[in-house]
């Protein structure tokens, strides 16, 4: 699923097990979706690239 990204609609239940999530667009679009638990970092990652984040020096 690389660069695939999600606009607003309904993906409630939607099965993204077993896909590289860590380059989707439109994230927050996702509510409710199924992943498995190894794919939360996946899910951040996308979610930080989509807001831009960046890690301030201490």
């Amino acid at each position: 699923m690389r660069d695939t990204e999600f606009r607003r609609g309904t993906y409630k239940t939607t099965d993204l097990r077993g896909n590289d999530l860590s380059a989707l667009r439109g994230v927050g679009n996702l509510a409710k979706v199924v992943i498995d638990r190894s794919q939360q970092i996946e899910l951040t990652q996308a979610l930080m690239a989509e807001l831009e984040v960046t890690f301030g020096e201490p």
